[in-house]
Parts: structure tokens; sequence; C-alpha cells
């Protein structure tokens, strides 16, 4: 057997030594705004680069760069387990149980087990290790590789455990979902119930095998989230926009409740979408704004926008191109003479854009079978498709660094595309996060959170005004450059007020 010692407890930023004290293979990974990337030697030689992203990560080693989720696939929706097929077709699956492990797909012969350094092992000097079998030597690299990124996933379910038994996780999720490793809490007790249907204990919930506990707790998760859209939908339609339309037009037919995982609100479960549909005459896309900004005037902890269907579809390219940015917020600003600066300090927010599915383009000539309504109404049948829903959360910049993607953030756009094709406008909705603690209601207030939409338009949309091409090249060098960043800059282009 070959003992690899762990030097430290991050994955990512460690090195492997081999029984003689040498250093076999080095993993690091600098610190950076944005996607981060992990490099693993061996020999001072570059063995494999991962590049960890919002919307997936890459693995690049022996000259080919794949997705990680290609190459390196869960096992199973449930599954903690991921399986990786080597060039000559040996597949290697790593496990997390108790500890992590990796075992032969062919045979189901042990291959490697990472023993991790624990709080009881701190006294007693024990390091920890990886143990590569006999018969795996020759796997020695990939077994490193996938290690780290097996690790990595494994450490990220147990922050995320945690963080979800947590009060301010519990708020967030409350608060919209937005980050679904809050229901991790539920993949944690699923597993301790398999272990113990394993050792042939009874489970507590009447199950007789893993599969069939595993089915149980689908359709009860299933079936809470059902329960709790039904809740969302009962309490937001019935304050909803009951005045969309007037006089005697045609009800329209009831749409139908989006059921998927998405963390996503259906809008129906804001705007009463029948009787928007079925108006007569139809609705204008001024009328619609109307209506929308008005619903929200009387609600506190949100603001609301119109964004027409041009400028929405620039701010998907930005999207989709520079995921993730820095703006920022002044705070504490002291009013000062005339012709003179603001005085005050400024936090930086970090922010994270997330595409969703793109939702139907709804219509009331049909219902929610596909079959014709009778009689139907007068309105023609919208062509094209709709556009993506997009997501942007504003998280503080020093609670990001400490806590990553389990930072909660403290405010959370979600753009509405369901009127897209109909009305040709896209529907913007935020939502500020409850305080749990303090004099205020809320972590931002509502000019705060206005500023820091404002300040994300000045980069993702800059047009062509006094300032548009730096700001653009200042977006671009964040991603491409990071090492060029330059705080000062965003400052200044942000157009604040406030200069370090």
């Amino acid at each position: 057997m070959t003992t690899l010692t762990v030097s430290r407890s991050s994955p990512r930023n460690t090195t492997l030594t081999d029984p003689y004290g040498s250093v076999a293979y080095e993993v690091s990974t600098p610190f950076r705004l944005g996607p981060s990337t992990t490099t693993i030697t061996r020999n001072g030689q570059v063995l494999a680069t991962i590049r960890w992203g919002m919307f997936g990560s890459e693995l690049t080693m022996g000259g080919k760069t794949a997705s990680v989720s290609d190459v390196f696939p869960s096992a199973g929706k449930l599954s903690s387990s991921r399986i990786f097929t080597t060039a000559d077709g040996e597949g290697l699956k790593w496990k997390d149980r108790s500890k992590l492990y990796c075992v032969s797909t062919n045979d189901g012969s042990s291959v490697a087990t990472y023993n991790h350094k624990k709080l009881s092992s701190a006294f007693s000097g024990k390091k920890a290790t990886l143990d590569i079998s006999p018969n795996a030597t020759h796997l020695a690299d990939i077994l490193v590789v996938t290690w780290v990124i097996a690790a990595k996933k494994a450490q990220d379910r147990s922050a995320a455990a945690t963080s979800g038994s947590s009060g301010a996780s519990a708020s967030v999720a409350a608060s919209g979902g937005y980050c679904s490793t809050y229901f991790y809490r539920d993949v944690i007790s699923l597993k301790n119930m398999e272990r113990s249907l394993k050792n042939g204990q009874k489970s507590e919930t009447g199950a007789k095998n893993v599969d069939e506990l595993r089915e149980r707790v689908r359709r009860e998760l299933e079936a809470e989230k059902a329960r709790q859209g039904a809740q969302n939908a009962t309490l937001e339609s019935e304050q909803g926009v009951d005045n969309a339309s007037q006089g005697n037009s045609i009800p329209a037919p009831a749409i139908k409740t989006r059921k998927d995982s998405s963390p996503i609100k259906p809008l129906d479960t804001i705007l009463n979408l029948p009787k928007l549909l079925s108006s007569s005459p139809p609705l204008t896309s001024t009328q619609l704004g109307a209506l929308w900004t008005g619903y929200h005037a009387r609600k506190e902890g949100v603001l609301c926008a119109v964004v027409p269907l041009g400028m929405y579809e620039q701010l998907v390219e930005n999207a989709r191109r520079y995921s993730q940015f820095v703006v920022p917020l002044p705070r504490g600003t002291k009013p000062t003479e005339e012709g003179k600066e603001a005085e005050g300090g400024t936090e930086i927010f970090f922010t994270e854009w997330a595409l969703h599915h793109s939702p139907a383009v709804p219509n009331s000539n049909f219902d929610e079978l596909g079959l014709p309504t009778s009689p139907t109404t007068e309105q023609p049948t919208p062509k094209g498709s709709n556009p993506p829903i997009i997501t942007l959360l504003f998280t503080p910049l020093q609670e990001y660094k400490h806590r990553q993607s389990f930072a909660a953030p403290h405010l959370a756009l979600t753009f509405y595309t369901d009127l897209a094709v109909t009305h040709g406008v896209a529907l913007l909705r935020g939502e500020i996060t409850p305080a749990q603690s303090g004099d205020g209601r809320w972590l931002l207030g509502q000019e705060e959170a206005q500023a820091l939409v404002v300040a994300m338009q000045k980069f993702y949309l800059p047009g062509t005004g006094e300032g548009a091409k730096e700001r653009e090249e200042l977006l671009k060098c964040f991603h491409e450059r990071p090492e060029d960043f330059k705080w000062e800059r965003l400052l200044e282009l942000s157009d604040i007020g406030i200069k370090l």
C-alpha cells in the first residue's frame, strides 16, 4: 500500500508527501474573485488543472479539457458518489460515507481511502492520509486528481449541512431558496437511514430496503414542495392584480403552476395571469408595467422594474459572458459643503448571475391540456419563445470571502420573462433579505438596494455615454485579467461620489 500524507484539511490547497517525506503532489488554488483554478503538480510538472465555475467546472488533464460533470459524473440524482472511467475502461467510484474512499466498479475491490484528520486526532498527532491499494499504484495520478474533486464536493456537502441548520440559512431558504445547498440536510438524513437499513436495523419510516426508502423520501420532498407552492399561490394570488381586466371578458383558463425543483417563485403566484391574459382589450406593455409597479408599491422589502425586451437580451448576453462581478455601495456617507465630495465608507458587494429555464409562452386561447377554449378570445396566438429567466444575488464581499457559496445574499433579483413574447418586456422583482437582529427590519434599505441595482446596470448595460467603454473594459478585465483589476477605477466608474 502507498500512503500519501496530506498536509492540510483543504483538498484545494495541500501537499501529499510519500513515506520518505518527499513531496509527491502539490495542490494549490490561489484566492481570487470569481471562478478559481486549482493546479495539481507532480515533481514540479503540471498534472492537471480544475477550473471551478458557477455553471459547472472543467478538468484539464493530458492535454484535454472536459466538463467535470461529463468525465466524473455523479452516480445518481440522490447519490454523493462519483464515477471516473480511465482510458483503459477501468471504472473508479469515489464514495462519501463515514469516510471518503474509492472502489473499482469492475470487481468492487478497494482502490483508495482518504483518512481525514478529525478533531480528536489533533491531540494524538495523527495526520490525514490518502492510502492507495497495491493493485492501484499505476492509477496514482488519476486517483489524486479525482480525490481533489471528490474531497472538495464532500466538504461542500458538509458545509451546506452545517449552514442549513443555522438561523441565517433558514432565513435565506424561507425568503426564496436561491441556493439549493440548503436542501442537503434532507440528503444527510437519508444517508443516516440508509446506513441503518444496510446494517440490518429497522428504519423508523417502515421502509424495507434502501430503494424503497429513497422513493419514499423523494415523494415526501415533492409533496412538501407542492404544499409550499400552493400556500404561496393562495397568499399571493388573493392579493394579486385583480384589476387586470374590467368588463365582461371571458375568463382565461387557469395556468398550471410549475411543480419542478426550480428555485424561482412562479410569476402566476404574484400576478393573476388568467385575468391579465383575458382582458379585453388586451393590456399594453405600458399598462402591464403600471400594474406591476403599483402592486409592489404596497410591499416592504421589495423593489421592481419593467425592462424592455431588447435591453433584457443584452443583459442576458453579458450575464452569460460575465457571471460574477463586484459593485460598490456607499455606507454611512455624510453630507458636505457644496463642491466637496461626500465623506464616508464604501462596502463592496459580490454579484452572481444564474440562468434558469425559459418559461412557456402563455396563451389564453388554449387550456393547460392544449385544447381550444370555447369560445376563444380574440387575442392573436403569440409566436416565438421566451428568453430564459435570470437571477442575480448581491452578497457582501467580506462575507463571501469567508463563506463562499454559503454566504447569505442581502438582495436577490429575479427577471421574469413569462410575458416577454406577448408584451415585449421582462418583469424585475427584487427581494431584500430580512434582518435577524438589530434595529432595521431588512439587511438593506430600499435606497441601498436600488443603488446596487443601478451600479450593476452601469457595467452590464453601459450604453454609449461617457465612461461606457471604460466600464465594459473593467468588467472584461475582472474575468480575463484579474491581476490588472483596479479597485480605485471601480469606484470612479461607478460614479458614487466616493474615491479611495
